[in-house]
């Protein structure tokens, strides 16, 4: 049946409480049971029958309700489990709110009260709790209200919370005495929320303040208990105290450091050590100004004087800290020090077996070794070491081993051995420092021996070692002083006699311990000279170690520390270099696998950094993993250079697979890195040595850098850095190939040239700091464009010519600063150009006049300083040319000290301050065999004008006249245009004039004449008129200059005029072979196409090259002809036409072709030349230009000519004119022929195939070409005699024959005989040269081998002697020694 409805407000007392109080708390209890941490044994009984229907995510709705009904059942509630069960509940309502306030912003959406509502409600639940429940009976609901009391703190307004302060105060201390464990860790725990909840308002309020000495008094007396461990309320309990202090110190610093040091003076013991143990948690949070030093320096000196026994172990330990903290170091603290040399003297020595300190009275040798040892108390270590030595000596002379005992198996509280060695290494480090510091510590080190307490018997290795070193170290000191020790020199020896110590202790473990504390003191020293002694430590530490495993371990511990400042970072780098001198395999490896960091995204530990320190972290951890492989490369020797290209790759890898986001700062920092890896790399001698394929990886890589980089603007040095890492890698190998540095260089130039001007620059900029910076910016990177333009040069002098072309977009440029720049890199490269050494072997400027032509131009510039500098260019290159003319006695000076720079008055005004800076640097002092001096100035030997830079400067006449009239390109083509119109001048001296003139010009620029075609058919036009003979032969001269000039324009001009040529053109092709210079040139082109694949059998008409080339070549030959140059290309020019001689007996030629003509002498008639009578012509006329005449004559005795005139016997012909040219031309020309046709034996063209093979056979006729070493004679020709061509066979067989004249070739010959008999029933022609071998085998062989052979083959040869064909016979008998 249901219950009628019944209004709340009718509802009183008792009967309330039994119809709807107690239900709906004993749902709330069940629901708060879910999240609160009250005791469950707590709990009301009649709260546990209760179904749990209260879901915990329902409470956030209905918060504010339910606290309301809560808040009047607290008034009404009278019986202690209702007030259980409404703890329960109220216990989950606040939980439940403080989590719900905390989501922030939400909170008030999610519950269905405002912050400040439960605010309210938190502070008049507090306000209940004091006034209607009983709390200070200290029951089971006092400890259930301090739980809910430490949450309400939290949701009270810290106003109003601040003034409910004292009454807390109070009602904390007044159940704190005499109560469980739990409810004193309850207690501690409300008063530090009490204490957290006012400091995050920022401020305890003055009512805390008021009562700080009474919280500490309660503090002190809770602290003072002793901790049980085994009971958990205990130990949070101290915990809870603790972080209380610090809270409060963080609030009240002066007054609680006040108030502990009162403590500290107290006479109570236990205070006191309460007092001793707050300071040193806290000690770390405290700022440590000098006043504070004073106070704790006072008050330890009131303890030391009062010596409460009981306080004297905590003292100890505080002194300790104190130590570590720099306080020893006061001038206050030698009473402290003379207090532990009280207390160390009464126990000067511990028995064996007996522990330390065993009475409160004494220091132990341990204690007093550990306070000494701490890097602060450098003050102490003195006094205190001699204490130390009397009690090691006492206690060595008892038998004892002073250090040898149980202390190492108390670590936390004495020094380590490790921890002590690495401690006097240290001190001793800078061994006066103070007073006799190093001998003191190594006086120690040697008493306390063995220092390694593993080790129960005494190491008798480092017994020896330390008897013997530590004296003479002592010693040496004793002899120096600070200014006289090479610190240097004394590191290098501890560091020694720490790796030899090692190595005689020979213990992976103990090594393991030393490394760890080496760590350990790394991360706690700041001075750099400590932390990098300590990094070296570290190094030559794990260097002992044999133990691979221990290496990689260690490794990983340093690379694991920090790297932040440049110490580290070099610290880290040094020691894995000292590690890598045993281990290198393994400190590579274990680099690369840390590199990892660089581009692993799952294992890398700097994307778990914030992402604002990623980037740097990153920079710094490549740079101590480059500076790394830069100290490696430098410690090692050869080995390291076999892993080099391996490091090589991994550099691009790291930057494009970057974890982090690139932008500026992390491309510095990388390139910085890579930059110390490069410097080192290209500074060692032995690099050069290798090969590191990829170099060409790193190198296209900057060269990507530098075309990101804006061309608007520049605000790093990344393009700077980026050619300095190019310059670096200049001379390793493999060198860069030329395309790959002409694309270099053109992003050079574009990069660094195209920039705005320095004005520009300046004002794109707010800040004048920023601006100035720039400006230093772009003058380091024009300097380091400089640099790296002299490393290519140097690398490839011959491509110098083309270095400066590169810049001919930006010398022409329509932008003022574009020019200026370039003339600058124009003016630095021919400046560094005339400093080398070796210029006249590596530097050739193909292209001269042109260049010339460009520095004039720029002499006229509207801006003055682009003049300045052109004039400097100039007389750079003037110097150039002087030197490579190797003339006498030429000697520069640097600039004179009136300020002139080779008689160039100082630059203009307007020159920007960088450019003047820059070039006023000199060329230094170079001497050549050239000039001689005259006023301060330069004069050429032979020439009357002086030259300066001062005389080129605004003057193009004069640079004309220096270099020979050189000029623009345009210049240049309208004087030799208007010169020949003055050819047919009637005035004899002017035609000659002109024709001087034009040669003149042509002589020195004729690569610079533009209109080529115009001019040689105006000189053609021209020498049809009736010239002066001296003008026809001055024309004739320049054209021979503009043919040697443009070969490849003029000589295919000529050649396509139609044969046969009449008399004007034979003239300049005669006038061709009148000069060296253009004969060779003329020459070079003329067999080029001689030597390339001739046309099939077309018409002749469509193959006219190659004959036009042939008549060109009677006309030049039949001259007075320079027969330097003639001789100079001799055998290819006469292979070349004997190529072409068989391709044109091969071609049909129509009857009667006439394709050159010569003029006969007086009276008679001109000679005709068909295609082939004139390529025979040509043969004759190559050999005796050269001079052999004797081989004419041995080719017109033997049909040569008949012979090659024939397409059946053209290798004949070919073979009978190797054999004049055998017996006529010295060796050398032999071994000439033999190098070009060893290279043609195999060609695919059969013409080039015959020809060659001809001349090869047969060149073995003589000795010295036979000799020839590294030479495969018989092997090539018996693989021809193997192919099915018979002319091939015959010419093997020649050749066999020719190698069996030699005695030294009868034993490699003799094994042939059964082979050459297969031969003897071949074709004729095949089987004479069969029987000729076979013949020169047997009469030239040695010994009795000779004759067994000639029996064997005597029975195969007597047939051939009727043998019908007519030339068998005759050979058959020489090899029957018939005659």
């Amino acid at each position: 049946m249901a219950q009628p409805f019944v209004p709340l407000r009718v509802l009183q007392g008792s009967v309330y409480m039994q119809a709807v109080a107690r239900p709906c708390v004993c749902l709330l209890c069940c629901a708060s049971q879910r999240t609160c941490h009250i005791r469950p044994e707590a709990s009301p009984p009649w709260s546990r029958d209760v179904s749990l229907v209260l879901s915990l995510s329902g409470t956030a709705h209905c918060i504010g309700t339910t606290w309301e009904h809560v808040l009047r059942l607290m008034r009404m509630a009278q019986e202690e489990d209702d007030m259980l069960a409404l703890c329960h509940a109220l216990s989950g309502l606040v939980i439940s709110a403080r989590k719900h306030l905390d989501l922030g912003a939400n909170a008030d959406e999610v519950m269905d009260i405002t912050q400040e509502a439960v605010s309210i409600k938190a502070y008049h639940t507090l306000r209940v709790l004091f006034s209607c429940w009983p709390i200070k009976n200290k029951g089971k609901v006092a400890e259930q209200v301090l739980v809910i009391i430490g949450h309400l703190f939290f949701l009270i307004a810290p106003s109003k919370l601040k003034n409910q302060v004292n009454q807390l105060i109070r009602w904390l201390m007044m159940i704190s005495p005499n109560v469980t464990p739990f409810l004193i860790s309850q207690a501690s725990r409300c008063l530090c929320q009490l204490v957290d909840s006012l400091a995050l308002s920022g401020c305890g309020g003055v009512n805390l303040e008021s009562q700080l000495e009474n919280i500490m008094l309660m503090l002190f007396k809770q602290l003072s208990i002793k901790v049980n461990t085994s009971d958990p309320y205990s130990v949070q309990n101290s915990l809870l105290v603790l972080r209380t202090f610090s809270v409060l110190t963080k609030l009240y610093n002066d007054q609680m450091v006040f108030l502990i040091r009162k403590t500290l003076e107290s006479k109570d013991p236990d205070m006191v050590v309460s007092a001793l143990q707050v300071l040193m948690d806290l000690f770390h949070e405290v700022p440590q100004s000098e006043k504070l030093k004073n106070e704790v320096m006072h008050s330890t000196i009131v303890m030391v004087q009062e010596d409460l026994k009981p306080v004297r172990k905590a003292l100890l330990s505080f002194i300790e800290m104190l130590g570590r903290h720099n306080y020893l170091a006061l001038p206050q603290s030698s009473a402290i020090l003379d207090y532990i040399v009280k207390l160390s003297e009464s126990d000067s020595s511990v028995s064996k077996g007996q522990e330390p300190c065993t009475s409160p009275c004494q220091v132990s040798l341990p204690r007093l070794v550990t306070i000494m040892c701490e890097p602060n108390n450098v003050l102490a270590f003195v006094p205190l070491s001699r204490t130390v030595v009397e009690m090691a000596l006492k206690a060595q002379s008892q038998g004892q081993a002073p250090y040898l005992t149980s202390f190492h198996l108390t670590p936390t509280q004495f020094v380590t051995p490790q921890n002590l060695l690495t401690s006097l290494m240290m001190l001793s480090q800078k061994p006066y420092r103070e007073k006799d510091i190093g001998v003191s510590s190594l006086k120690l080190l040697l008493a306390l021996h063995p220092i390694t307490s593993l080790h129960p018997i005494i190491n008798s290795d480092v017994g020896q070692l330390w008897m013997q070193e530590i004296p003479k170290m002592v010693q040496f000191l004793d002899e120096h002083t600070e200014k006289t020790l090479i610190q240097e020199k004394w590191e290098k020896w501890l560091l020694k006699f720490s790796s030899r110590s090692l190595m005689a202790i020979n213990d992976d473990k103990w090594l393991e311990h030393l490394i760890r504390v080496i760590l350990g003191k790394i991360t706690y020293f700041s001075e750099a000279e400590e932390k990098t002694f300590l990094y070296k430590l570290f190094g030559f530490t794990l260097w002992t170690s044999s133990d691979k495993k221990l290496v990689q371990m260690m490794l990983t511990s340093l690379l694991q520390t920090t790297h932040e400042s440049p110490t580290e970072r070099e610290g880290i780098a040094e020691a894995l270099s000292i590690v890598s001198m045993r281990h290198l395999k393994v400190v590579l490896d274990h680099l690369q696998v840390y590199c990892a960091v660089l581009t692993d995204r799952d294992s890398s530990y700097i994307l778990q950094m914030p992402q604002e320190h990623q980037q740097r972290e990153w920079g710094l951890v490549c740079g101590t993993i480059y500076l790394s492989y830069s100290r490696i490369i430098s410690a090692s020797k050869v080995s390291v250079y076999h892993h080099v290209d391996a490091i090589l790759t991994s550099i691009p890898r790291h930057y494009y697979n970057c974890i982090v986001d690139k932008d500026k700062n992390l491309k510095l920092a990388y390139l910085d890195a890579l930059t110390v890896l490069t410097n080192i790399l290209s500074s060692h001698p032995m690099a050069f040595k290798f090969e590191f394929p990829h170099k060409s990886d790193i190198v296209t890589f900057m060269v990507e850098l530098i075309k990101e980089e804006p061309l608007t603007s520049i605000s790093s040095p990344i393009r700077q850095k980026a050619m300095n890492i190019i310059t670096d890698f200049r001379m390793l190998r493999p060198l860069i190939e030329v395309e790959e540095k002409t694309e270099l260089l053109r992003t050079c130039f574009k990069s660094v040239l195209c920039l705005p001007p320095t004005e520009v620059l300046q004002k794109e900029e707010f800040d004048s700091m920023e601006a100035q910076t720039s400006v230093n910016v772009l003058e380091d990177t024009l300097q380091a464009l400089r640099r790296l333009m002299e490393a290519l040069i140097v690398e490839m002098p011959t491509r110098t010519q083309h270095c400066l072309e590169l810049l001919d977009t930006w010398m022409n440029s329509q932008k003022e600063n574009e020019r200026e720049r370039a003339m600058w890199c124009t003016t630095r490269i021919l400046g560094f150009i005339a400093k080398m050494k070796d210029l006249d072997k590596k530097i050739e400027f193909t292209r001269l006049g042109r260049l010339v032509r460009l520095l004039a131009m720029r002499c006229q510039d509207p801006v003055d300083n682009i003049c300045f500098l052109s004039s400097q260019a100039v007389y750079n290159l003037y110097c150039i040319l002087l030197r490579q003319k190797r003339m006498e006695n030429f000697t520069c000076h640097p600039t004179p000290s009136s300020g002139s720079h080779f008689g160039l008055a100082c630059p203009p005004p307007s020159a920007p301050p960088m450019i003047q800076r820059s070039e006023r640097v000199g060329l230094g002092v170079f001497v050549s065999d050239l000039g001689r001096k005259k006023e301060g100035l330069w004069e050429e030997e032979g020439k009357s004008g002086v030259y300066s830079a001062n005389v080129f400067y605004n003057s193009t006449f004069e640079i004309a006249k220096a270099f020979a009239e050189y000029f623009t390109e345009i210049q240049v083509t309208n004087l030799v245009l208007t010169a020949i119109e003055c050819l047919t001048d009637s005035r004899a001296k002017v035609s000659l004039a002109a024709a001087q003139l034009m040669s003149a010009v042509l002589k020195e620029r004729g690569k610079d004449v533009m209109k080529i075609e115009e001019v040689v058919e105006g000189i053609l036009e021209r020498l049809n008129s009736q010239l002066e003979p001296n003008t026809k032969e001055e024309t004739l001269q320049a054209m021979c200059w503009l043919a040697g000039s443009n070969t490849h324009t003029v000589v295919p001009m000529l050649l396509h005029r139609p044969l046969p040529w009449d008399r004007i053109n034979l003239n300049v092709w005669k006038a061709f072979g009148t000069l060296r210079e253009s004969t060779i040139s003329v020459l070079l082109l003329l067999i080029s196409i001689l030597e390339k694949p001739h046309p099939g059998e077309e018409a002749l008409e469509t193959a006219l090259q190659p004959v036009a080339v042939a008549c060109a070549l009677c006309e030049m030959l039949s001259g007075s002809l320079s027969q330097e140059a003639i001789q100079e290309l001799y055998p290819r020019l006469l292979l070349a036409v004997l190529y072409h001689l068989l391709w044109v007996i091969e071609q049909n030629a129509p009857p009667k072709m006439v394709v050159y003509s010569r003029e006969g002498n007086l009276g008679s008639k001109s000679k005709p030349f068909d295609p082939t009578s004139c390529a025979l012509e040509v043969v004759k006329l190559v050999i005796l230009a050269a001079a052999y005449d004797g081989v004419v004559t041995y080719a017109n005795h033997h049909r040569c000519w008949d012979l090659l005139s024939s397409p059946r016997f053209y290798y004949l012909g070919i073979m009978e004119l190797t054999s004049g040219i055998v017996k006529n031309c010295e060796p050398a020309i032999l071994h000439r022929i033999l190098n070009l046709v060893r290279n043609l034996m195999y060609s695919p063209d059969n013409h080039w195939k015959v020809l060659a093979r001809a001349f090869y056979a047969q060149l073995l006729w003589h000795r010295s070409v036979a000799q020839t070493l590294g030479q495969d004679f018989l092997g090539n020709l018996v693989k021809w005699i193997k192919e099915s061509n018979l002319i091939m066979k015959e010419v093997g067989l020649r050749g066999i024959s020719n190698l069996a004249l030699h005695p030294q070739q009868s034993e490699s010959l003799k094994s042939l005989v059964p082979f050459l008999r297969n031969f003897l029933k071949s074709e004729v022609r095949v089987t004479v040269q069969a029987v000729k071998s076979l013949r020169n085998i047997i009469c030239h062989g040695k010994g009795m081998d000779a004759k067994v052979v000639f029996c064997n083959i005597s029975k195969q040869l007597r047939p051939l002697i009727n043998d019908v064909r007519a030339r068998v016979p005759r050979p058959v008998g020489s090899s029957l020694g018939w005659g």
